[in-house]
């Protein structure tokens, strides 16, 4: 995440810091409702469709590439997280595992858009001197 404020853009910038506040909501749903884990899913769902409304906001105006693996990846989490309240108490341990998952594509992501970004503005300072 520091790399990504080091060497991106405002876009990278901001798609980090919503993707912080994302996690931050997380861990608020968890420490108030862990003893509710209906309540706790509905909120996870909750607040993640908000950051994926964000994110298809954003990529309507962006025009990097990022953004929409980004949104993609996050909406892979949202279907899980649906998928988990319509299926059964068996297939806990599978939700489980694939519900942190898509955040690390969404980091890697975000880090080759902000690589991108710097490699760009690096060949645009060579050409203009």
């Amino acid at each position: 995440m520091i790399i990504i404020f080091l060497i991106g853009s405002n876009e990278e910038k901001f798609g980090i810091t919503a993707l912080i506040l994302g996690t931050l909501t997380t861990t608020a749903s968890y420490w108030t409702l862990q003893d509710e884990p209906k309540y706790f899913n509905l909120s996870l769902l909750f607040f993640d469709t908000i950051l994926l409304i964000i994110l298809i906001l954003f990529c309507l105006k962006s025009r990097k590439f990022w953004p929409i693996w980004v949104s993609s990846f996050h909406l892979i989490a949202v279907l899980t997280h649906i998928s988990h309240l319509l299926l059964n108490e068996s297939l806990i341990r599978a939700y489980s595992l694939l519900q942190g998952f898509w955040v690390y594509p969404m980091y890697i992501s975000m880090i080759l858009g902000a690589y991108g970004y710097r490699k760009a503005m690096m060949k645009k300072k060579q050409i203009s001197t």
